[in-house]
């Protein structure tokens, strides 16, 4: 967007807003491959950043959208596969009218069930978020139908807060981009004066409060229809959260209902004066080992890669899990520091020394971060990749999220946005689905990725870190145990 569209804020506040509605949507911001199927969701099968669902017509805009996009082109094999589904997503406009919405229904309803089934769509859809274009495709999508809107609606009331757009923004993701036009009186009456910038943090506060409120009401007014919006109220409370925090510019670390946004998230680099350390070390906190995603750990598996700690061809997956902790004590104790398999202040600092220099020895990377911080690993087409952090975590593409959505965000009249019926809500789990994919080469798995010597370079794998060769040894040691029994004992009695 132009310094214009920004209202002008810094471009790291507008990356912020998207993080905090997408930690929202997806219990992660940034997270492009997600996709959510839920039965009961109206919007059926949704996904991206900021969920698309199908029966809003949104998906097959935004994957026509990557097929045709340009700067850069799309993956051939990839927009040709997403070409031949096109007719399988595509559903016509919600109509007006009691008697065609019914029709409407009824025409929509059978392709919504076959597509929450539809394994391949969602495998696809994963797979082409690996391509830039894809993210391209929708980093532009959504600001351009939610977030320039907001930041609209935010200037013409006099607003010149981070915190009041990312308000304006949640609404139109949320409930469509009309939500705000439509509600904006009722809020002038509460406050007693229209909004403007001389009122803009009371009136925005009574904004959140009146959006809560309605949430509820909107649930209790029809529980079966739209009772999981109570299931939502995260979202104004984290708002509330950040204006009694007085945080109206957004600074980071950021709370967004379970999940702390922080500079190490996947912001692009030059957003940051150095664009390595990004913030201070007292500020980085203490980073162990951990079943959940965070930033900063995928800022130290990629750090560590780097510097040949951890296996430069594994795929980094924000999850601190034992290889990730093993690494870090290998480069503790190169750097003569406690070795303790933790990230604190001191090690983080020492980390971002390290790769610095390494940068500097390798021009071709001078030019960003570790392993260049938004780039994603290229697996094999067709292969989701892996996490670098541990097995247990999954695929990263197949990550089972937490955010909750309301289908009034897809809806296509927005003067009345909250008429869309159902809602998007994927259940809390204690940890990441594990998807079973092809047992790759090992130079290319998890498993790979190797203890590092004293000397900081990568020991050879062991021959166990394969599970199928793991799985052979312990067959044919079982099979000679056995034969050699039957030996024995035939001797024995002949």
């Amino acid at each position: 967007m132009s310094d214009e569209d920004h209202l002008g804020l810094e471009k790291l506040q507008i990356a912020t807003i998207d993080a905090i509605v997408g930690a929202f949507e997806c219990a992660r911001p940034f997270h492009y491959s997600r996709t959510a199927r839920a039965s009961g969701d109206a919007g059926g099968f949704s996904y991206g950043t900021h969920q698309v669902s199908h029966t809003s017509g949104n998906l097959h805009a935004l994957l026509e959208s990557y097929c045709d996009w340009t700067d850069p082109k799309p993956d051939p094999d990839f927009a040709a596969r997403v070409r031949k589904r096109l007719k399988d997503v595509y559903v016509r406009p919600k109509p007006t009218g009691k008697a065609d919405i019914a029709k409407w229904e009824a025409e929509v309803e059978p392709r919504r069930v076959a597509l929450l089934k539809d394994a391949d769509l969602k495998s696809l859809v994963e797979l082409c978020a690996q391509d830039p274009a894809m993210r391209k495709a929708q980093d532009a999508f959504f600001a351009a139908r939610y977030l320039k809107p907001a930041i609209k609606q935010a200037r013409a009331a006099g607003f010149t807060k981070a915190l009041s757009v990312a308000v304006a923004f949640d609404s139109a993701i949320h409930s469509g981009p009309g939500w705000w036009d439509s509600h904006k009186d009722d809020v002038d009456t509460i406050v007693g004066a229209p909004a403007s910038n001389a009122n803009e943090t009371a009136w925005i506060e009574a904004y959140i409060t009146y959006r809560r409120n309605w949430l509820i009401q909107r649930a209790d007014e029809n529980p079966e229809k739209y009772g999981i919006l109570k299931q939502t109220l995260y979202r104004p409370d984290t708002f509330l959260n950040l204006a009694k925090a007085t945080n109206w510019d957004l600074v980071l670390p950021v709370k967004a209902h379970t999940y702390t946004i922080t500079p190490w998230d996947d912001f692009p680099d030059d957003y940051f004066p150095d664009p390595v350390e990004r913030a201070a070390g007292g500020e980085f906190g203490e980073l162990g080992l951990s079943s959940a995603y965070d930033g900063r750990a995928m800022f130290v598996q990629k750090s560590l890669k780097t510097l040949k700690f951890l296996n430069p061809s594994a795929t980094a997956d924000g999850i601190y899990g034992g290889q990730t902790r093993t690494a870090v004590e290998a480069f503790q104790e190169k750097q003569g520091l406690p070795r303790t398999g933790k990230v604190d202040a001191v090690t983080y600092e020492r980390l971002c020394t390290q790769v610095k220099l390494a940068l500097a020895e390798r021009p071709d990377l001078s030019s960003g971060t570790p392993d260049g911080l938004r780039k994603m690993d290229d697996p094999p087409k067709g292969r989701t990749p892996y996490a670098s952090g541990t097995l247990a975590a999954g695929v990263g593409a197949a990550t089972v999220a937490l955010g909750v959505t309301a289908e009034g965000k897809d809806a296509t009249t927005p003067t009345e946005p909250a008429a869309q019926p159902g809602a998007r809500v994927a259940k809390p789990v204690e940890a990441p689905t594990t998807v079973v994919v092809p047992t790759p080469k090992p130079t290319k798995t998890s498993a790979s990725v190797g203890v590092p010597t004293e000397t900081g370079q990568l020991s050879t794998p062991s021959s166990w870190s394969d599970p199928l060769l793991a799985l052979s040894i312990s067959v044919g040691f079982v099979l000679t145990v056995v034969l050699a029994a039957w030996f024995f004992r035939k001797t024995t009695h002949m």
